[in-house]
C-alpha cells in the first residue's frame, strides 16, 4: 500500500501581535499556492520574482488589503543641511495603517540538500531588507523585505516518498531559525514530483521569509 502524499504547509510569525496582518496574508498565500497546484497541476512558485510578487498581491487582496505592484515612491534622505530626493518604484505596496507598507522582494532558487541553505536564505533576505530600506528613505511608512525561495532537487536523486517529506519538513524547520520576522512554506502534494523547466530538477515548493526594516 502506497503512503498518501500530504501537503506540507504552514507559517510562523515572531511577535505575532505586532504582525497580526501578516497571518491573514500568509494564510491566503499558502491557499493560493495550493489552489494553483491542485486546479492547474502546475507550480506557480517556480517562475520569476515578479510572478511571486503578483501572487503575494493576490493573497493580500484575499486578506482584505489593497495591493499595488510597481508602486511609485518618492523618497528622501537628509544629509546635514541638504536633502536628497528621488523617485523610484517598490515591488509592491500594501494598504494598512496610516501610510501602508512598502515591499521589496528578492528571489533565489534554494537547493533542498544544501548545507548552506539557511545562510543563503538569510543573505537573500538581507538584500531584500536593504532594498526596502533604500526605497523607503525617510518616508513615514513601514517597509518589509521578502525572500522568495523556490526549492529544487536533482530528479536523478529519485528521493523516496517518506524521506522526501521529512527533508522538506526539516528544511522548513531549519529556516525558522533565520533572522526573520516570519517564515512561510508551501509544498503541495500535487507538485511533489513537479519537474522544472529544465526537466532535470524536482521543484516541490517554496519558502517565503520576511523581515521589517527597523524604524
Amino acid at each position: 500500500m502506497m503512503n498518501e502524499i500530504k501537503d506540507i504547509v504552514g507559517f510562523k510569525i515572531a511577535e505575532a501581535e505586532r504582525r497580526a496582518h501578516w497571518a491573514d496574508i500568509l494564510s491566503a498565500w499558502v491557499g493560493l499556492q495550493l489552489e494553483f497546484a491542485n486546479q492547474l497541476g502546475s507550480a506557480a512558485y517556480c517562475y520569476t520574482e515578479r510572478t511571486n510578487v503578483g501572487l503575494l498581491a493576490q493573497a493580500a487582496l484575499r486578506a482584505g488589503r489593497f495591493a499595488l505592484e510597481e508602486y511609485q515612491v518618492v523618497s528622501s534622505k537628509t544629509h546635514g543641511p541638504l536633502q536628497e530626493v528621488w523617485a523610484g518604484h517598490c515591488d509592491c505596496w500594501l494598504s494598512g495603517g496610516e501610510y501602508g507598507e512598502l515591499i521589496e522582494a528578492k528571489q533565489e532558487f534554494l537547493a533542498i540538500r544544501s548545507p548552506l541553505a539557511a545562510k543563503q536564505a538569510e543573505r537573500v533576505l538581507d538584500q531584500a531588507v536593504a532594498a526596502a530600506s533604500m526605497t523607503r528613505g525617510d518616508a513615514p511608512l513601514s517597509a518589509t523585505g521578502l525572500a522568495f525561495l523556490p526549492v529544487f532537487l536533482r530528479a536523478s536523486c529519485n528521493p523516496e516518498g517518506n524521506q522526501f517529506e521529512t527533508e522538506l519538513q526539516n528544511l522548513a524547520l531549519g529556516l525558522q531559525a533565520c533572522n526573520a520576522d516570519f517564515v512561510a512554506w508551501c509544498f503541495p502534494s500535487a507538485t511533489r514530483n513537479y519537474l522544472g523547466h529544465s526537466g532535470t530538477e524536482l521543484m516541490p515548493g517554496i519558502l517565503l521569509l520576511g523581515r521589517a526594516v527597523a524604524d
